[in-house]
């Protein structure tokens, strides 16, 4: 495995997700801060990373639905106790200008396939330690590896790799990334935190390529040699 593209970012990595074409596929990434939060576009094919604008004032919550090849589709509630629906809104990715809201998901997206059908995404199961499965895993660690796990993991087999995203107790606990190949020969290994909390998925692998975050702000994304 290598690092084919490592950038840290000016706040925690909320979410990301992608779009685009096969030939050119692209991620967006939201970021949080501690008082506003911002968009950035990176291109995988070139690597080119880019900040686009917010199309939504900050009185509104917004929550990535799926995409096409430049629009991305977002449910828009109001902040508040009891949030009110606004309704669905287009944005186009490219520049971060609402192209369309309506109240009900009905956009048009012609023979355009959305993200969700056109790119194979794999998100990884977890187990926490009240799973039967999480012991085989620790039995697992113990013996291959030598590492006494806990808290939980999250794991994912793909067609040549199984990839590990687990906790262990070094002075402080550590979650720790693991890419192996079939017969267990570790390839990749990776400290992403120091935490004394199980984080949000820490993992994904997108069209063959091990998307991960580091520290919550870092993202880094893992090719084959």
């Amino acid at each position: 495995m290598k690092i084919i593209f490592q950038h840290q970012f000016p706040g925690n990595i909320h979410r990301i997700s992608y779009f685009g074409t096969q030939n050119e596929p692209k991620i967006w990434v939201d970021i949080s801060m501690q008082t506003e939060k911002k968009w950035f576009i990176l291109n995988l094919q070139d690597k080119l990373l880019q900040e686009i604008k917010i199309p939504f004032d900050k009185s509104i919550v917004y929550t990535w639905l799926d995409a096409n090849e430049n629009s991305g589709f977002f449910s828009l509630l109001e902040k508040g106790k009891n949030p009110k629906s606004i309704g669905f809104a287009e944005v186009n990715l490219i520049d971060g200008a609402i192209r369309s809201i309506s109240e009900k998901f009905n956009f048009s997206v012609k023979e355009k396939k959305m993200a969700s059908q056109l790119f194979s995404i794999q998100i990884p199961s977890h187990y926490h330690t009240e799973k039967s499965y999480f012991k085989d895993f620790q039995q697992f660690f113990e013996i291959k590896f030598n590492q006494k796990i806990d808290k939980g993991i999250d794991y994912l087999e793909g067609d040549n790799k199984l990839i590990f995203s687990y906790y262990l107790y070094e002075n402080t606990w550590l979650n720790k990334l693991k890419v192996c190949n079939l017969d267990f020969t570790s390839i990749w290994d990776d400290t992403i935190e120091t935490t004394e909390l199980i984080g949000h998925t820490t993992f994904q692998v997108f069209e063959n390529l091990i998307i991960y975050t580091k520290n919550k702000n870092e993202l880094i994304i893992l090719g084959n040699e």
